[in-house]
């Protein structure tokens, strides 16, 4: 069983550290896979210090994956203009 009512376990494998799976029914809300946020590529260059939480290097990594992936070409909050 989960942990707080039903959230799957964590396990040790990087796959395995994703909590929220992509929202079932439609919704309004973009969704980011976080494994794209921050991925082994990032992992082999920014590995987490205590193999939960990214540093501050990894954050600025994290925040840069987001910025390509949301407001780039084909992100959800691209400029009509890309």
């Amino acid at each position: 069983m989960g942990l707080g009512g039903g959230l799957p376990r964590r396990t040790p494998s990087r796959q395995g550290n994703v909590l929220s799976p992509a929202p079932r029914r439609p919704c309004a809300c973009p969704y980011l896979d976080g494994r794209e946020l921050y991925g082994e590529k990032d992992y082999a260059e920014f590995p987490l210090p205590d193999e939960i939480h990214p540093d501050p290097a990894g954050h600025r990594r994290i925040a840069e994956n987001f910025g390509r992936l949301a407001f780039g070409a084909g992100g959800p909050f691209a400029s009509e203009a890309d």
